[in-house]
């Protein structure tokens, strides 16, 4: 059996750099994270003043049944938002409970323990951002598939003026006149004011 070739001087190096990103990784991801939760705060608070601004006016006209379905959409994204801020915080400032589990005894292969608790923890973190991203790609899609419902809401119609009124006695109209000239305040007995008909 042939003995390894001795390592060289770029081989220390390029080990010295690797151990370096696998240190810097736990940050990398937590610096990440910190950018997009500030990103995600901003999204949501400008979603949800724009909600609060316009949504009730186009709401009221889809009828009970596309109102509740709106609702339901803009309430899963709402919460699907509020958990990408949870999971982008928790990646961002999460706890260093691997870390600090670490055993400092026996001294002998702490800097490999402390290298793989500094990876869980690196690992636990990107997880948590990409859910982090993953939840508030999902919860964009719900806000926007319920705004767009009320975009393309039909005004409801409103009920055609009558263009004239009548004035009846005994069934036979005595007089027409231009709808809403006159306010009538008595009728006499047998008289009727109505919509002339079309």
């Amino acid at each position: 059996m042939k003995p390894a070739p001795r390592a060289s001087w770029d081989d220390h190096q390029a080990n010295d750099q690797l151990d370096q990103n696998e240190a810097a990784q736990l940050e990398t991801v937590r610096a990440r994270a910190k950018n997009w939760l500030g990103i995600l705060s901003a999204l949501t608070g400008l979603l949800a003043t724009a909600l609060v601004l316009n949504g009730p006016d186009k709401v009221s006209d889809l009828g009970t049944g596309g109102a509740a379905a709106v609702a339901l959409l803009l309430g899963f994204g709402g919460l699907l938002l509020a958990g990408g801020t949870y999971f982008a915080y928790r990646a961002a400032y999460g706890s260093d409970k691997a870390l600090e589990a670490v055993n400092r005894q026996p001294l002998s292969g702490l800097a490999t323990r402390v290298r793989a608790a500094g990876a869980a923890a690196a690992d636990r973190a990107f997880k948590d951002l990409r859910t982090a991203l993953a939840a508030t790609f999902l919860g964009l899609v719900f806000i926007a598939c319920g705004t767009i419902a009320t975009w393309f809401v039909a005004a409801p119609a409103e009920p055609e003026a009558p263009a004239s009124t009548c004035i009846s006695f005994s069934g036979k109209v005595v007089a027409e006149i231009d709808a809403g000239s006159v306010a009538v305040s008595r009728l006499a007995r047998g008289a009727r004011v109505a919509p002339c008909p079309k």
